[in-house]
């Protein structure tokens, strides 16, 4: 019996040549459905910046495309939701495209603030060159520490 060896190499360290790619039938088709496509699931979540100072908190979405009218936004119990439907007309046929990195999507993105603590009358929105701005006021805290003497 004769042992026979041979250099094997785990999945996880094959990295395959560009050779290889190069002749794969589908190779469009893969980058289509890959990263590429927009309807992966990391392209419906809209980068998020979250600025705490002393007297407000400031929160920026990276979302280009959209217009004004296309943002909900809602304060509920300390819960700031962030919501934008945009629905393009040209989008006829998904087919077409050899191609594609952007498309107008829904998203939805939550964050929880501390409830007590925002003054939820005051918030303000605003957008501007692809980036929605919003401006979260902290509310004055009172000062309830009492000193009872005791007698």
């Amino acid at each position: 019996m004769k042992l026979i060896t041979r250099n094997f190499v785990p999945n996880n360290y094959y990295m395959p040549s560009l050779f290889d790619s190069f002749f794969k039938d589908d190779l469009f088709k893969q980058v289509k459905r890959s990263a590429c496509n927009a309807d992966t699931s990391f392209n419906k979540v809209p980068a998020a910046n979250i600025k705490n100072e002393e007297d407000k908190y400031i929160v920026e979405l990276a979302v280009p495309g959209y217009d004004k009218s296309d943002f909900s936004v809602v304060l509920d119990k300390g819960l700031l939701t962030i919501s934008a439907k945009k629905v393009n007309e040209n989008d006829a046929s998904d087919d077409s495209y050899s191609f594609r990195q952007f498309s107008a999507a829904e998203f939805k993105r939550s964050f929880r603030l501390p409830e007590n603590k925002v003054d939820a009358e005051a918030v303000s929105a605003e957008y501007e060159a692809g980036v929605l701005k919003l401006n979260v006021p902290k509310k004055e805290i009172e000062d309830t520490k009492l000193k009872i003497e005791v007698l």
